[in-house]
């Protein structure tokens, strides 16, 4: 990956979510647009929640 891959499980996000105090669907679409995650995460925690 050459350093140009990060990888973020969903535990991890859920951390993260509550230190942004947002839901983890709200913070992926923030790392979406601020480029760190790729669109298709979307899909990975929509499944999560849903």
């Amino acid at each position: 990956y050459n350093g140009k891959v990060l990888s973020i499980r969903q535990d991890d996000l859920r951390t993260l979510a509550v230190i942004y105090d947002q839901s983890p669907s709200v913070l992926t679409e923030q790392l979406i647009s601020w480029g760190v995650l790729d669109a298709d995460a979307r899909r990975a925690v929509a499944h999560e929640e849903g």
